[in-house]
């Protein structure tokens, strides 16, 4: 039987928040009669209501106010409900009930501003505000005065289950059918493309140069999709050789953009930076304005994958206007989706659902299946980030029925694998799993193994949650020896972390020491390298 919500996210309690969570305890325990004002960022009512639970273990006397839906009034209705209750500590929830990202207008956030010399008078203890991301990103502007008060922040961001990127003006694209091919079936297409390759002489004519470089870059993508990213780059990197050899420019270009989609998959910011650099100049060059559009878009990808949302946008603008010149509209709708998911990263959730229905709509006059589908799974991410579970679960199963419509089987197992997110946040673990273990098969029989990993870690992380030791340790394994065999540090730091945690629960003090000092080890390979960790 599945745990109750407060105590089903303890799997889900990465390295990241249990630090977060720590902070916020030595707050209360030093500041418990000093009052001051924090926002702690938390888009799960679930892993809220559990990390408040865990703090208030070791501060029982705090009191938690939940604002009623339509509060106009925050302050009013805290010192109703506290009318002579004088905490150590003051938790308060639910301001979301009344603060909508759909609006202009924010009556409760500007109450909430007039009031904030009222709050020390009243409390003279920490006080903290429990809020999602959209909220947090409104404050500065709808509430500047009472923003300025605050003296600490504390983020508490649940892991998202669907790991798979939405790749809006990625190469790898270009070799969808090769992608939906099962396991099996891609061993296949490896065997057929080495044997046509083996029997082409080097240098190649000019007739048949251009398909040569075509095998070379499908089967760099086939290896890296069966999980040898290095025997991927070495193929498409002999692919450079030949684009060298037969003076093919705008063939370089591509191969170039291939690669730099390759290292910013395996985490390599700098060198993905510098292939689409590279290949931007060759497109302007030659005077190709479509290679031009399409490398000023993966340009601001990886721009963008660096936290520089700012220059990402300039990028993604120019890039806008550049298919718009040239008359492609699946491009145009490719930069919209990029600059909504900018916009999200910004906490934008309003202007970024703008943006993506308007690339909707020019994929549906398209029928462009395939952006349809991915656009939708978006929508559906902002109204998770909302907390409009149902709204989002609606969104991913359209997605779910147009991918299924199209025998797209990559995106089948994302939209699942966000279903399973979805219910997990509603509590119902075993649908959860369903949706994840269906993902999985999806995954594993097209050859996917960087997500089979993350959806391993998560089934871990359901395993956690009802108790089930073994079977979260062994699922965690599983999906750090993946990330081994991939090179993907920054989620071996995760994995290990977890781990480490796992083993804490166990009261196994020496082997959880010994998978946090492994992490940590990793950790400063990364630092050392400039590389960016996500936990």
């Amino acid at each position: 039987m599945a745990r109750a919500a407060t105590d089903m996210l303890s799997g889900r309690e990465t390295q990241e928040q249990a630090a977060e969570l720590a902070a916020l305890r030595r707050l209360l325990d030093i500041s418990a009669n000093t009052f001051s004002i924090s926002v702690a960022v938390c888009n799960s009512p679930i892993l809220r209501d559990y990390c408040i639970e865990s703090v208030r273990k070791s501060h029982p006397d705090l009191a938690v106010v939940s604002l009623p839906r339509g509060c106009v009034d925050v302050y009013g209705e805290v010192t109703s409900q506290l009318e002579t209750i004088h905490p150590p500590a003051l938790f308060m929830t639910g301001i979301e009930h009344s603060v909508s990202s759909e609006t202009e207008e924010h009556p409760t956030l500007r109450s909430l501003n007039a009031s904030r010399d009222l709050w020390e008078t009243r409390f003279p203890c920490p006080v903290v505000f429990w809020v999602p991301a959209y909220v947090a990103a409104l404050l500065p502007s709808q509430a500047p005065d009472f923003w300025r008060y605050r003296s600490h922040g504390f983020e508490f961001v649940a892991p998202r289950l669907s790991q798979e990127v939405v790749v809006r003006e990625g190469c790898e694209d270009s070799y969808g059918i090769s992608r939906n091919l099962d396991a099996t079936q891609k061993r296949f297409r490896i065997a057929e493309l080495e044997q046509r390759i083996a029997q082409v002489d080097l240098p190649p004519n000019e007739g048949l140069a251009p398909h040569l470089l075509n095998w070379l870059q499908e089967l760099g993508f086939l290896y890296n999709w069966i999980g040898d990213p290095e025997k991927a780059e070495r193929i498409l990197h002999q692919a450079l050789d030949v684009c060298v050899d037969c003076g093919l420019a705008e063939y370089h270009a591509g191969v170039l953009s291939n690669l730099a989609y390759l290292s910013g998959m395996r985490g390599d910011g700098e060198s993905a930076e510098s292939h689409y650099r590279k290949a931007l100049e060759i497109y302007r060059g030659t005077h190709n304005l479509h290679g031009q559009a399409s490398a000023l878009g993966n340009l601001g990808s990886a721009i963008r994958a660096r936290g520089d949302l700012d220059n990402a946008e300039a990028l993604f603008r120019e890039a806008l206007a550049v298919y718009k010149e040239v008359g492609s509209d699946i491009g145009e709708a490719n930069m919209l989706a990029n600059l909504a998911s900018n916009e999200e990263a910004r906490g934008n959730l309003d202007s970024a659902e703008r943006l993506y229905r308007q690339g909707l709509e020019i994929y549906r006059q398209a029928v462009h299946v395939d952006g349809e589908a991915d656009t939708l799974a978006e929508l559906g991410d902002i109204e998770r980030t909302r907390g409009n579970l149902e709204r989002a679960a609606d969104y991913f199963g359209q997605a779910l029925a147009l991918d299924r419509s199209v025998g797209r089987t990559a995106g089948e197992a994302s939209a699942l694998s966000r279903l399973g997110a979805v219910t997990f946040d509603k509590g119902d673990l075993d649908a959860a799993e369903g949706y994840l273990r269906e993902a999985l098969d999806l995954y594993r029989q097209i050859g996917r193994s960087n997500v089979e990993a993350t959806i391993l870690a998560h089934l871990a992380a359901i395993a956690w949650a009802r108790d089930d030791l073994d079977a979260a340790e062994t699922l965690f394994l599983q999906s750090l020896e993946i990330e081994r065999a991939k090179g993907q540090l920054d989620r071996q730091v995760t994995r290990l972390a977890a781990l480490g945690g796992l083993a804490s629960a166990r009261g196994d003090i020496e082997r959880s020491e010994h998978f946090h000092q492994e992490a940590l080890a990793i950790q400063r390979r990364l630092e050392s390298t400039e590389g960016l960790v996500d936990l």
